[in-house]
Formats: C-alpha cells, structure tokens, sequence
C-alpha cells in the first residue's frame, strides 16, 4: 500500500514514506558571507572593502565542494543567505539551532 500524504492546500502525494523522503530542503541564495569559505579555509576567498568574496564563485572554475554547502541545518552562521524547509513538519523554516 502507498504512503498517503495529505497537506490542506496542496495537492495529494503518494509515494514514498516520509521516513524515506529527504527532510530538509534547502532553499534561499548565497550572500558571499564568506563563512563557509572561511570554515573550509578556502584559498580563493578574498577580503575587499570589509568584505569578503570568493574569487571564482561565478566562474566555471568553481570549486565542486562549494555548491551543496550547506547541505543541512542548523547553520552556525545568522547571517548567512540560506534557509531550510523541514518537509516532514508541513515545511517548517529552519536554520539555526534554536529552531530545530
């Protein structure tokens, strides 16, 4: 038997349990705050003008590991441009600690 999901306003999913769908999407944009950067010790991270930059953040030449970051809360940085949607509790807002 499918797993039923019915949320007032959406239309009806059926599929797989929640158990086994992924919890938390993440959603929002980069800032360029440069905290993961600095947190990976990343060498293409710049410091201009009282903030920071990477380098090659719309090059083509971007680092593989800088795109999924960051994959799952709680993020440790407020100001950081990123947010998740905790699907399993009717997409609740996500991001620090606090909220879990």
């Amino acid at each position: 038997m499918d797993a039923t999901l019915v949320i007032p306003g959406r239309k009806r999913a059926v599929g797989k349990p929640l158990h086994k769908r992924l919890r938390y999407l993440r959603k929002g944009r980069c800032l360029q705050c440069g905290w993961c950067c600095q947190k990976e010790d990343c060498k293409e991270l710049v410091f201009v003008d009282g903030k920071y930059y990477c380098e090659k953040f719309h090059s083509k030449d971007r680092p593989s590991k800088c795109a999924p970051f960051p994959q799952a809360p709680p993020l440790l940085n407020p100001d950081c441009g990123y947010y998740f949607l905790d699907r399993w509790d009717n997409d609740r807002i996500v991001k620090l600690g606090k909220d879990l």
